[in-house]
């Protein structure tokens, strides 16, 4: 009797710590916080042209990003020199007060600031009504009668955004560059929760709605990660989506169950741990996984569609664009970008990024 009761025991309490750690790590995914995972480090030297740092896979990856501290910001540029323990990058802009010893924020997003301060453009600061009030946005002005909406990823914000901007100015594009449902300045969800884009549609709605009353003839969405799960549910559940005209979209979440599957892996969790996992997420965010993926798989789309997807994508594996691009051969213009990871294609290789997206949306609003 005595070891029955052990067992038991020890069945109960493994259960406990099962959901224990399923109800955690549902609370990290869908809790909003500063979900940064960029590296935190401390710079070895600085000159007026380089910037050395520890050596890492981050601050060894090639192409541009930039840094941030507490007060400032600098642009970095490509790898100059490299031994066992450090890296030297060009440096190119630098705020007051970086230093060596400085602590700094490795930055995929590469600026700082807003479009004035970053990239000295000009805009207005604007609000889109949506169905839980007042969300703030970023409106870039330009003479084009097409408009382009910019939707960041989870626990992004819109600086992500700010790597495309100097593009989408200089073809004359007015940019539209809204916050979202639980965004620092925008109302939170009711239950305090993301829901991976099963709601945060809407707003993306409020924000087209927004264009097209402010005089946008058409529209072109632009998405990262969540973003493009955001984009995608949106082209497939708003009531009317006859204004959107191209859509692009970067290391999109199209398949959520195998994303948070990989990271279980990644972490060396057994498996089954992703079916605990996904239990709690659409039972405390009440939603359904299956559904938001369904969006991108649903066989009507019409519009033609811009897709970038790093090799390197650890958090979004590039398999459901893969799938995706395959399913809309005729509507999808797919670039795999070797070496990226998440959502640094533009990071990697801005020149072929930027020639790219360029020739993609010259094309959109020259074809009738």
């Amino acid at each position: 009797m005595r070891t029955v009761l052990l067992v038991l025991a020890l069945l109960v309490l493994s259960a406990t710590v099962v959901a224990v750690a399923g109800w955690y790590a549902s609370e990290r995914l869908l809790r909003p916080a500063d979900r940064s995972y960029a590296p935190v480090l401390r710079t070895v030297a600085v000159t007026d042209s380089t910037l050395t740092l520890p050596l890492d896979a981050a601050t060894t990856a090639a192409g541009r990003y930039g840094i941030t501290w507490d007060g400032g910001h600098a642009l970095v540029d490509e790898v100059l020199h490299r031994d066992a323990v450090t890296v030297t990058r060009r440096l190119t802009r630098a705020t007051p007060g970086l230093s060596a010893g400085t602590t700094v924020r490795w930055n995929i997003f590469r600026h700082q600031g807003d479009p004035r301060t970053a990239l000295d453009l000009p805009y207005e600061d604007v609000v889109v009504t949506g169905e839980l009030g007042s969300m703030p946005a970023w409106l870039v002005p330009g003479p084009r009668p097409t408009w382009v909406l910019l939707a960041h990823g989870l626990g992004a914000d819109r600086t992500e955004g700010l790597r495309v901007l100097p593009t989408l100015s200089a073809l004359g594009f007015p940019v539209l560059v809204p916050t979202f449902r639980n965004d620092a300045g925008a109302p939170p969800s009711p239950d305090g929760y993301h829901h991976l884009g099963d709601t945060e549609w809407r707003d993306l709605d409020a924000a087209v709605r927004f264009a097209t009353t402010g005089g946008a003839a058409d529209v072109i969405l632009v998405g990262w990660s969540m973003g493009g799960c955001v984009i995608e549910n949106y082209l497939h559940r708003a009531a009317d989506v006859t204004p959107i005209r191209a859509v692009v979209l970067d290391s999109p979440m199209l398949d959520w169950r195998e994303s948070i599957d990989g990271q279980v892996r990644r972490l060396h969790m057994p498996g089954w741990f992703t079916h605990v996992l996904v239990w709690f997420v659409e039972h405390k965010a009440r939603l359904r996984l299956d559904d938001l993926g369904r969006a991108h798989r649903a066989g009507r789309r019409t519009v033609p569609t811009l897709l970038f997807h790093g090799t390197a994508d650890i958090l979004v594996p590039a398999r459901a664009s893969d799938g995706f691009a395959a399913a809309h051969p005729d509507l999808v213009e797919y670039h795999r970008i070797d070496g990226a990871a998440h959502t640094e294609a533009w990071n990697v290789d801005p020149d072929r990024y930027t020639d790219v997206l360029r020739t993609f949306l010259i094309r959109t609003i020259d074809t009738p």
